[in-house]
């Protein structure tokens, strides 16, 4: 009968692929109903993939139990397949509520997260950005932004969100994280000294006030790259030294904005020196290295179509935070790169959704590296233009000069271990003025070759942190 089944559907999906193909998307986002593609949209090919799956035919992971099962009786059937059909051509409407889906700064955090990360990362390398702490700089500098140039941010910020609702976000987030012992964050700008420039009092006191963050007007020299350094330092508990080098602050130079996240947190559950053991990894060029794993077993398992994955806890020390470490392992088939050119905002977040609690035997190796990025073509790509040019509108932030970005440093540095975790992040803006085991466990999951991990805010569902280890150092 299985058989049977999948003739017929195979036959019924290819006559009417045809006619799917010139029937129109639905104007509509539908957030998971239907949306199978995960493209933001409910269209024919949804249709035709959920119709597949009712014939047995491809992977079922919990998110795509969720986003196929539009019917909600408990299977994958046709009746599905024709549901999200009539989604399509505007006939259905899965979304029982009606009601608009109410998109916030976290969902803006989390668009502009997966496209900074994937843009960053480069094929077979270690990578590590802090999308919290890039986020964080840009809407600090947006405030002192006007006209286009503030539109550009604004649409790679969130899109829909507006200035008051980023400003309040981030205040409300800094206070809570720097009212805990694991994650600290911090903002400052520098002013640079010059006869006839001054900051705008209104951008003055909204970053002191939202971004709690300290002004100094300081010359373009040596001794304030010293200061500057000294302030990364001190707001990275030192696993960050410096950002700048010496002679980078030129007499053209307006400002340097800042931002630190510091992330430091011990395992909830501690490894013993018998979990220590010389393993394998296998690196993205193919060869092998031999390192210390750290062997043990955890209970929080994601999955979804082109990954495996785990969820392991932090210690909260004050009761309210709750950071995971979340590992992702792509299939063998698939690979890092293209799982991650397949990466979009919800990715991370539906891997958390889709998490089941069975044993797991986990083995992560001990690793840490550092990376330093220049990050103006990332940020091009991903719509912010005018402000690195002469038609950069920074008006809101100086009363003299023509100013613009001209670079955008962002340093992180990350070290994992038996205890646990350590991680920072500096990002820095330039504004130059311009002219003018012994039980047999359930799953197993080794990560003994490339792989992406996430430090994550499970309270505000942010990824402080996304990587890869390609390679072991």
């Amino acid at each position: 009968m299985k058989k049977i089944t999948k003739i017929i559907a195979a036959a019924l999906a290819a006559s009417v692929t045809a006619s799917f193909a010139a029937m129109p998307a639905s104007a509509r986002t539908i957030p998971l109903n239907g949306d199978r593609d995960r493209d933001g949209y409910v269209t024919s090919s949804d249709a035709l993939s959920v119709l597949r799956l009712s014939a047995g035919i491809g992977k079922v992971s919990n998110v795509t139990f969720k986003r196929a099962d539009v019917d909600s009786d408990g299977e994958i059937t046709g009746n599905d397949a024709l549901l999200i059909l009539r989604e399509s051509v505007g006939l259905g409407e899965l979304n029982s509520s009606g009601e608009e889906q109410t998109y916030t700064v976290s969902d803006g955090m989390n668009d502009f997260s997966a496209e900074l990360f994937s843009r960053t990362y480069e094929s077979g390398k270690n990578t590590l950005v802090s999308p919290l702490s890039v986020y964080t700089a840009l809407a600090m500098t947006t405030n002192g932004t006007k006209g286009d140039t503030q539109q550009e941010l604004l649409k790679a910020l969130g899109g829909e969100i507006g200035m008051d609702d980023i400003n309040g976000y981030i205040r409300s987030y800094m206070e809570t994280a720097n009212g805990g012992d694991i994650l600290g964050m911090a903002n400052s700008i520098f002013v640079m000294q010059k006869n006839d420039i001054s900051i705008r009092q209104d951008f003055s006191d909204t970053i002191k006030k939202d971004y709690f963050a300290e002004i100094f007007c300081e010359p373009a020299n040596n001794a304030t790259v010293k200061k500057i350094n000294g302030w990364v330092s001190d707001n990275t508990k030192g696993m960050i030294p410096s950002i700048l080098s010496e002679n980078s602050l030129t007499p053209d130079m307006a400002a340097v904005l800042l931002n630190a996240v510091s992330f430091k947190a011990e395992w909830q559950e501690q490894y013993k020196k018998k979990d220590i053991k010389q393993e394998t990894f296998r690196c993205y060029d193919g060869s092998e290295k031999e390192t210390d794993f750290l062997i043990g077993e955890e209970s929080c398992y994601l999955s979804d179509d082109n990954a495996v994955g785990f969820m392991k806890s932090y210690s909260r020390s004050s009761g309210k935070e709750d950071y995971r470490f979340i590992a992702i392992l792509p299939d063998e088939d698939i690979g890092i790169d293209e799982y991650i050119a397949n990466m979009d905002d919800s990715t991370i977040s539906e891997l958390v959704d889709s998490r089941t609690y069975s044993t797991i035997e986990t083995k992560i190796p001990k690793f840490g590296f550092d990376c330093t990025y220049s990050l103006e073509n990332q940020l091009k790509a991903m719509g912010i233009v005018s402000a690195f040019g002469g038609n950069a509108d920074l008006s809101g932030m100086f009363d003299s000069y023509n100013t613009a970005i001209s670079e955008v440093i962002h340093k992180t540095h990350i070290k994992l271990d038996e205890n646990g975790t350590e991680a920072a992040a500096v990002t820095e803006i330039s504004i130059k003025v311009t002219a003018i085991m012994p039980r047999e466990p359930l799953e197993r999951i080794v990560l003994d070759r490339p792989f992406i991990f996430v430090i994550y805010d499970m309270n505000n569902s942010v990824p402080i942190f996304i990587g890869t280890v390609c390679d072991i150092k």
